[in-house]
């Protein structure tokens, strides 16, 4: 009888053995991030907000014996509104702000990079966006499901760099993350990275904002 037992297991166990091996020699089935949401800058107003979010972050992490002087020598929009913007809420943060370097003066730096996606990396959730009207959409869970050429496809963002230098020694730094306009990537970088193009880069051709009236 125990005979009989064992090689009933022994040949269930020979049975199974195929398939345990299948299951563990499978590459692993990408799954996705949990949900979350990333803002979308479109205003002059949003260079404000990351202003005052950067000042907000930085009166955390720095003290406000030192002036601070911010570098920037690129000519985007995003460069020249944020500087200003910028200065502006420091101040109002109790920083003093530097006009050039100088020994005792911590040195802020900005950077901005655009990166381009292909339309099937930034794919939305089927069913998960519903029209409310032209140009106005809602993420909804559940909602009507609309045709693929009618949701949005967000595929270009930009990555907003902020570092703090004591001399050569890095003090702070911040990132952030936000989707734009494709037709935008212009005012934050004159040459965006497009992701799965051999690493070879696309210039934009250059364009420039005009500020009229007082």
């Amino acid at each position: 009888m125990g005979n009989t037992h064992e090689s009933v297991v022994c040949i269930m166990l020979c049975a199974l053995a195929p398939l345990t091996a299948s299951c563990m020699s499978q590459t692993p089935y990408p799954m996705t991030y949990s949900f979350s949401t990333q803002n979308k800058m479109q205003a002059v107003e949003h260079w404000r907000t990351l202003a005052k979010d950067v000042s907000k972050a930085l009166s955390a992490k720095i003290g406000r014996d030192k002036p601070l002087y911010i570098a920037n020598d690129r000519k985007e929009p995003v460069y020249v509104f944020t500087l200003n913007f910028l200065q502006e809420e420091l101040m109002n943060a109790g920083f003093t702000i530097a006009q050039r370097e100088a020994p005792g003066v911590l040195k802020i730096t900005i950077f901005s990079k655009v990166i381009e996606h292909n339309e099937k990396t930034m794919e939305t959730v089927p069913g998960f966006f519903s029209a409310l009207g032209t140009g106005i959409w809602v993420a909804v869970a559940g909602a009507n499901v609309v045709e693929d050429s009618q949701k949005p496809h967000f595929t270009r963002e930009v990555l907003i760099t902020l570092k703090v230098w004591d001399g050569e020694q890095l003090t702070a730094s911040l990132n952030n993350v936000y989707y734009i306009n494709g037709d935008e990537s212009w005012q934050y970088d004159a040459s965006p990275y497009v992701a799965g193009a051999n690493d070879v880069k696309r210039t934009v051709q250059p364009k420039t904002m005009v500020v009229t009236g007082d």
